[in-house]
């Protein structure tokens, strides 16, 4: 089982400020990291909403990957930031 990041209040990522944004997506991951003794490397869209500049903060802060509420399958060459 593997635990990862949701966001810290589940807000809509798209709608809110660089600071809200922030701590959402850092605070949360640092949170699980030292709650947890994990290293934070997926992380799961709110309501499955995502844009630039959302996709562009995870990656700053070290995710590897994230998940959509798209429906699909997985594939090997597709922007691992947006999978469904």
């Amino acid at each position: 089982m593997e635990i990862d990041s949701h966001s810290y209040s589940h807000a809509n990522l798209t709608e809110i400020s660089d600071e809200q944004l922030k701590r959402e997506i850092y605070d949360t991951k640092e949170y699980l990291e030292n709650l947890l003794n994990i290293n934070s490397r997926v992380f799961c869209y709110p309501y499955g909403k995502t844009n630039y500049r959302v996709i562009e903060e995870l990656k700053k802060y070290g995710y590897e990957a994230a998940l959509t509420t798209l429906y699909g399958r997985a594939d090997i060459n597709q922007d691992s930031s947006l999978a469904p």
